[in-house]
């Protein structure tokens, strides 16, 4: 009791030295650190986190030893790769992100990818291939996947396979004395420079730098994991995590004092009894045995090994970072970061572990328990409390608040890195390194430092970027390195740190869009690897109203990025009718094009054709072997000679609709000025009147008797002979029009425009070839050409049906002899008669679809050809053509773009870009090589000319019969057969058959008789059509034996084999006609008696000329 009173009435001993405690200590002691201190830790942590966050042991690669290669990564069988012949890029398009894809095709495969860049000083080769770190995909199936990538995403790209032999062989030419390694991270130097045009990052830059030097660069990516790359994630956070909470510190300052008392006192008593008893017996026996065999195989992934190494380098960074907040090391996932910044290839080595046991256990169990015991219990409580207390307090603070801009400056790289991580997981991440070997340490330097320059963008900041070289102070070293860059895994160093030794490798984290500019191909052209743009065209043809297209045929394939695909082009049979326009330069395949065309239209489905070839004569080589084909040409000696007759037209056609056709034609052909296509189209007019036609009625009483040549000849120089123009003007309309008509009806021209011309059924229901190649007057070409077109256009409007489909082919060579551009100015002299006459013929061509008759226009020149005929073709058929304003000119019609026109310029050969009216798009294709072997033309029966002076002969012999003494060899039969030969005016040839119907009845001619001597000399000055020569040679002549053996010359023209009576006589002929014309008839008389007298005397007693 007496305790409790002290408690009351005054302090007891511990109060006491609580109280004594108080008021000897002011303050109490901190357990806060100094900012000294963390200041210490940080740094020390900042030292390590280099190396984790920013791969500083890159710089040190060089001091580190090489783990050596394990045997069982030496496989050769473990590589495939492809050399890479021609790269082919799209135009103007962006190819890193394709490289991105090629790349990201084999990402999640658990592989390696390389570029190899060989260089011999002369051209450098690049190789792409793939190195298996797995057994569970085959090596070709990784090859194949990447290579389908790289042609899916570059089509037309060439490659070349390696087997074994080849992959070591070009793997045993890398040299290998000096050995450089860069790392960095790859980025664009500019947002902007994304286009092929503009992209400055390419491996061409680099092949550039290093012309000349032998080298070999090996640039190679291993792919990482998902896993790994999620482990990642979550170890850079945590690092996060850990260090942010230092980059600003706050530190705060203050004391506070306080004093309680409190004492109590209690006392009690408690009394109780009890007593219990208690006996148990227990017995047991166990016993039992067991025998085990264990097997097990496991495959250790070096990764996760690395992984391991890593949480203990950064187990150290986690303790000093952590101790301030928690006192002790919580790394959480921390240790996982190493797994993906280390950079080690995966190599998965496995083990077998092997292991058996026996046990066996006995055991015997007896236990006895007797148990009594007494309790008494006894408790006094007494309860007595006193509270007393005293709080009184002062408080002083202060807070400073400090920013540590190394820890924010590393917390933003880790934010940089966990956005790479981001782009990482949708693209898929790398650890890609290059390599550069050579056997010069300046190559290999200089390669290195080109490469890492290249690489070099606006971010590649991020981690340290680095060059490491091993030259011949490493001398040990070389050989590891190479049996690692030749196997195509990242070499492995061993790095120190202070916790443990991690196997580190020179590579970067990289994602698939950096990986594509570090790996990416060249984008332009160097030495042994061609680079080549291609402008994208139509994968397939596609029309606006769907068609199905059975009616038609196959001319190729699709062709796109310089490469020809399985899609086949088919063109419809009955869009031919609206006509196609083929061009292309020399060599570049149109003739093979066309040739395609009509073997189809004729193999398949029976369509003759007619070609005008004006040029070359290739056409009869290879279609003029088959029997069905006719072929036509200039020279009887080489072919059939063609033959036409531009007078004649069919039934249905009005003579003045065809003077209309026949006037405007040669107004294309000749150069015509001022009156003269009104002379010409007089003189026409009437020579058809002199054949016998009534221009009103468009009759003939005479039948089919139609002028020629030489009629329009006599009829011109009427024309102008009647006409009030002045003697100069007569003089040049006569020289221009009358030479060239006359030109029409002598030499191989006057064989081919006769009146014994072919048919219209000849010429435009069959398989014909026209061969014009041997005619050298581009005014005869274009004449020629023009007729066939005017009476072809005559004859399906008299022959055809409207609306039909494809009936009749006809091609036009070197169309612009024919359709040529011209001027569409006119002057106030004279209209613009040509331009008026190509437009006329043009649109004769287009109106000539609805008779089913189609016309392929083939011309190397689009800038020579009237802009109509390119206008007025359905289908457009161009190949290569590498002048600017033909692509132009034809690229737009055919709706291409300014893309697709400029690749004109570069198509292969056989290689076409095609468009239809119908077709959405056009499309490029390569045309089908025709199946026809090219066989020299042979004519069997060509046509002979030298027939006609035989003919001569015998006509002239019938009209003279009667003024010699010997029997002259002559048939009419063969006369009148062989008449049209003559090219005889149309009275002339009337003449003709009535005289040979008089000496068939008769027996006789009464020309023969002295009376009649003066008609006989007009009517066979007349037919031989030589009186202007006979006048000339009168006049010339200086002597009576001069003049003789001139007209004897001028007579053996026309007779051949025949004597010196008949060349006298005919001489005579010739000589009393001129002595009968009007003016100065009595000069001619005492001429032409003169000669006579001279004749006889030197031809007395052989020839008896008659007065």
């Amino acid at each position: 009791m007496s305790d409790i009173v002290d408690l009351t009435g005054g302090k007891s001993t511990v109060a006491l030295n609580v109280e004594s405690e108080l008021t000897t200590s002011a303050l109490p002691i901190s357990n806060v650190p100094s900012y000294e201190v963390l200041q210490s830790q940080l740094a020390e942590a900042s030292l390590l986190v280099d190396d984790i966050v920013l791969k500083n042991y890159l710089t040190k690669l060089t001091e580190l030893d090489i783990i050596p290669l394990p045997d069982s990564l030496k496989e050769i069988s473990d590589i495939r790769l492809f050399k890479i012949t021609e790269m082919v890029y799209q135009n103007d398009e962006y190819s890193t992100y394709k490289f991105a894809s090629v790349f990201n095709s084999v990402q999640n495969l658990n592989c390696g990818v390389f570029i190899i860049a060989d260089s011999n000083g002369h051209k450098t080769d690049f190789y792409m291939g793939v190195r298996a770190l797995d057994d569970k995909r085959t090596t070709k199936s990784l090859k194949d996947t990447l290579r389908n990538a790289l042609r899916g995403q570059f089509p037309g790209v060439k490659t070349e396979d390696l087997l074994d032999s080849g992959a070591e062989q070009v793997l045993a030419g890398v040299q290998s004395k000096n050995i450089a390694a860069v790392s960095c991270v790859a980025n664009n130097k500019d947002a902007e420079f994304t286009d092929n045009e503009r992209f400055i990052q390419g491996l061409d830059k680099l092949v550039l730098a290093m012309q000349g030097q032998r080298y070999t660069a090996v640039i190679l990516a291993k792919s990482t994991p998902n896993e790994q790359l999620a482990e990642t994630r979550r170890a850079y956070e945590n690092v996060y995590t850990q260090l942010s909470p230092f980059a600003n510190m706050q530190l705060s300052y203050g004391t506070n004092t306080a004093l309680n008392i409190s004492d109590a006192f209690s006392r009690g008593t408690t009394t109780g009894s009890s007593h219990s008893t208690n006996h148990s017996t227990q017995t047991g026996t166990s016993r039992s045995s067991s025998f085990t065999i264990n097997e097990s195989e496991t495959k250790t992934n070096r990764a996760a090994m690395i992984a391991k190494g890593a949480g203990a380098a950064l187990l150290g960074v986690a303790s000093i970072v952590t101790a301030p907040m928690t006192g002790g090391a919580s790394i959480v996932a921390a240790g996982a970061i190493m797994a993906g910044s280390i950079g080690l290839g995966a190599i998965n080595p496995k083990s077998v572990t092997k292991g058996t046991s026996t046990s066996e256990n006995n055991t015997e169990t007896s236990s006895e328990t007797i148990g009594e015991s007494d309790t008494t219990n006894e408790s006094t409580s007494d309860n007595y409390t006193r509270t007393k207390g005293l709080t009184s307090g002062t408080s002083d603070n202060m807070q400073l608040t400090m920013q540590n801009k190394t820890l924010i400056n590393t917390l933003e790289r880790i934010d940089q890195q966990l956005q790479r991580i981001d782009e990482c997981e949708s693209l898929g991440m790398w650890e890609c390194a290059a390599y550069f070997l050579s056997d010069s340490q300046e190559t290999a330097e200089m390669a290195a430092g080109t490469y890492k320059a290249l690489m070099k963008g606006e971010k590649s900041g991020v981690e340290t970027s680095a060059i490491n070289f091993w030259g011949r102070g490493n001398a040990a070293q070389l050989p590891m390195l190479r049996e690692y860059i030749t196997n195509f895994i990242h070499p492995v160093f061993a790095y120190r740190t202070e916790s443990a030794t991690l196997p580190v490798t020179a590579s970067s984290l990289v994602s698939g869009n950096e990986l594509a500019i570090q790996m990416g191909l060249p984008r332009k052209s160097v030495c042994g690897f061609p680079v080549i743009e291609h402008a994208d065209f139509g994968k397939e043809v596609v029309t606006y109203n769907q068609r199905n297209n059975n009616n038609g045929f196959t001319l190729g394939n699709v062709f796109t990025m310089g490469s020809e695909t399985t899609t086949n082009v088919r063109l419809d049979r009955d869009s031919m009718t609206m006509h196609t326009f083929v061009t292309g330069s020399t060599g570049s395949g149109k003739s093979n094009t066309v040739y395609e065309i009509l073997n189809q239209l004729r193999n398949v489905y029976g369509i003759p054709f007619l070609v005008v070839e004006p040029a070359k004569g290739e056409y009869k080589n290879m279609f003029g072997q088959f029997a069905d084909v006719s072929v036509y040409g200039t020279n009887p000696k080489k072919s059939d000679l063609l033959r036409i007759n531009p007078f004649r037209f069919p039934p249905d056609i009005h003579v003045l609709e065809h003077l209309d056709r026949l006037v405007e034609l040669f107004n294309v052909c000749w150069s015509m000025y001022a009156a003269m296509p009104a002379i010409l189209k007089e003189a026409m007019e009437q020579a058809y009147i002199a054949a016998g036609w009534n221009l009103s009625t468009s009759e003939n009483p005479k039948g089919n008797v139609y002028p020629n040549f030489t009629d329009l000849l006599e009829q011109i120089e009427n024309v102008i002979n009647e006409s009030q123009y002045s003697a100069d003007s007569k003089g040049d309309y006569a020289g221009a029009l009358c030479t060239r008509v006359r030109s029409l009806t002598n030499g191989l021209n006057g064989l081919i425009f006769t009146s014994d011309d072919l048919t219209d059924a000849e010429l435009f229901d069959r398989n014909v070839i026209v061969d014009l190649s041997r005619v050298g007057a581009i005014d005869t070409k274009s004449l020629i050409m023009g007729l066939l077109v005017m009476k072809l256009n005559e004859y399906r409007m008299t022959s055809g049906q409207t609306n039909s489909p494809l009936k009749h082919i006809t091609v036009l060579e070197e169309a612009h002899v024919l359709l040529k551009r011209t001027s569409t100015e006119q002057s106030a002299e004279s209209a613009n008669l040509l331009g008026k006459s190509v437009e006329l013929l043009a649109n004769s061509i287009a109106e000539m679809r609805t008779y089913g008759e189609g016309f392929i226009i083939a011309d190397q020149s689009p800038g020579l050809l009237d802009m109509s005929v390119i206008r007025n073709t359905n289908t457009k058929i161009i190949l290569r053509l590498p002048e600017r304003s033909d692509r132009e000119l034809v690229g737009f019609a055919a709706n291409l773009n300014e893309e697709q026109i400029g690749e004109l310029s570069k198509l292969e050969r056989g290689v076409a870009a095609i468009y239809q009216n119908d077709w959405v798009e056009p499309v490029l294709v390569k045309v089908n090589k025709c199946n026809i072997g090219e066989k020299q033309y042979d004519s069997n029966a060509p046509y002979m000319a030298a027939d006609v002076q035989k003919l001569w002969t015998q006509l002239i012999s019938l009209l003279i019969q009667g003024r010699v003494r010997e029997r002259l060899d002559f048939s009419t039969t063969e006369i009148e057969r062989h008449l049209a030969a003559l090219r005889l005016s149309s009275q002339n040839r009337e003449f003709v058959e009535e005289l040979i119907a008089e000496y068939t009845s008769e027996g006789r001619l009464s020309l023969w008789s002295d009376t009649e001597f003066i008609k006989l000399s007009r009517r066979i000055t007349g037919l031989l059509g030589v009186r202007a020569q006979v006048e000339n040679i009168v006049s010339t002549s200086v002597s009576n034996e001069e003049l003789t053996d001139k007209l004897a010359a001028l007579v053996n023209r026309f007779l051949s084999n025949v004597s010196e009576e008949v060349i006298l006589t005919l001489s005579q002929c010739l000589m009393k006609d001129i002595s009968v014309q009007q003016e100065e008839s009595e000069v001619r008389e005492r001429i032409y008696m003169q000669w006579i007298d001279y004749v006889k005397e030197r031809a007395v007693g052989k020839v008896g000329a008659k007065r």
